[in-house]
């Protein structure tokens, strides 16, 4: 088994499990290096560090077709200057800029994964249509919203929605030969379900 994190960051989300996955789990990214930030009126420095596995771009993954068996997406959600926080620990994507690379690695994910796979894909709620719409080549089906708890520092509004994780299924390539009959369609339904 072969996961990919494709914009890994400083692999955050995971708080330390992925280590759980040893060699089968490889992180990527366009950056590496200490991005470590002190805010204005903070004492302390926040240490960023981030050292993927493979420093690359995931519009040209380094992998051969149909290696991976699920990639995970936590791309930047949010349009922010190059001197913040938010710029430093995640990145920074405007809302044109989702859109390009989303058309670019929809093809490119679909060429690395194995048929029948998964694409793990983190988002905020403006950027889910977007996502729905442009990742052609997958079939979300589980949404997964999650909410931070009320009155923390990060959610001072007790209302306030969390990141919306999306499950998507690599879509298979249509069948060309035209003799494929619907008994065929079924048999082959039916052999996926045992």
């Amino acid at each position: 088994m072969l996961i990919l994190d494709v914009c890994c960051g400083s692999e955050k989300i995971y708080q330390g499990y992925q280590k759980n996955l040893g060699d089968s789990f490889i992180t990527i990214d366009i950056r590496k290096g200490d991005f470590s930030y002190k805010r204005k009126n903070d004492w302390a420095t926040h240490k960023i560090v981030v050292g993927p596995d493979v420093l690359a771009d995931m519009r040209y993954l380094p992998f051969k077709d149909e290696s991976i068996d699920a990639i995970v997406f936590d791309p930047p959600h949010l349009k922010c200057g190059e001197n913040s926080y938010s710029y430093a620990y995640y990145g920074s994507w405007s809302q044109s800029d989702t859109i390009k690379m989303t058309n670019l690695v929809n093809v490119e994910f679909s060429r690395v994964l194995k048929p029948d796979t998964f694409l793990f894909l983190k988002t905020m709620g403006d950027r889910r249509e977007i996502y729905e719409t442009l990742f052609k080549s997958f079939v979300f089906f589980l949404p997964m919203q999650l909410k931070r708890p009320r009155g923390t520092f990060k959610n001072p509004k007790p209302d306030a929605d969390g990141a919306i994780w999306l499950i998507g299924c690599k879509k298979e390539k249509k069948q060309t030969d035209s003799s494929l009959d619907l008994f065929s369609l079924r048999l082959t339904w039916y052999n996926r379900r045992v």
